[in-house]
């Protein structure tokens, strides 16, 4: 797998490794192509990266906290 800045900087690599990918798959889907504002691409991106969290978090392989972003 490419290596991305998430991998990088992310406590944990496995779940970066998942969430980097999920990023990639939707952004090669064209999930972010019609978004202008940069708040509103951050706002999904982090409502995107919630929501890998969530599922690596029921699945056993998360903390189960959420993350907050201001």
């Amino acid at each position: 797998m490419r290596h991305s800045p998430l991998n990088g900087f992310y406590i944990f690599p496995d779940k970066a490794a998942v969430m980097s990918k999920q990023l990639q798959t939707k952004f090669k889907r064209g999930r972010y192509r019609t978004i202008t504002n940069p708040n509103k691409l951050a706002a999904q991106l982090a409502q995107d990266l919630q929501s890998v969290y969530a599922g690596l978090s029921r699945s056993g392989r998360g903390n189960g906290r959420k993350f907050r972003f201001k």
